[in-house]
């Protein structure tokens, strides 16, 4: 938001981005690499998606995410944390 006093125009508190118009807003989701991240997107009440780490690295990550939402007093629901993978499917292995 933004204010202005000038010789011909004045305004308080303008808002310059249009409000949502979906109530309550859509799902915010936040790719997450860190366990920092994890937990700073709790706060902001994001889901979070996270990639290419190991098992126990997603697990630590989620973890935290599941801490920072509890004392946030959140829900934390299985379809608020996701992995994505890559799969390849091929007919033999030459």
């Amino acid at each position: 938001m933004i204010s202005h006093r000038g010789r011909y125009w004045n305004f308080d508190n303008l808002r310059i981005v249009p409000r949502l118009v979906q109530r309550p807003s859509p799902p915010r989701w936040t790719t997450v690499v860190s366990t920092a991240s994890a937990a700073k997107s709790a706060v902001r009440c994001s889901k979070i998606c996270t990639a290419f780490e190991s098992v126990a690295r997603i697990s630590e990550i989620f973890d935290v995410y599941r801490i920072a939402a509890d004392r946030r007093g959140m829900p934390c629901k299985p379809e608020q944390l996701v992995i994505r993978r890559n799969v390849s499917i091929a007919r033999s292995v030459e």
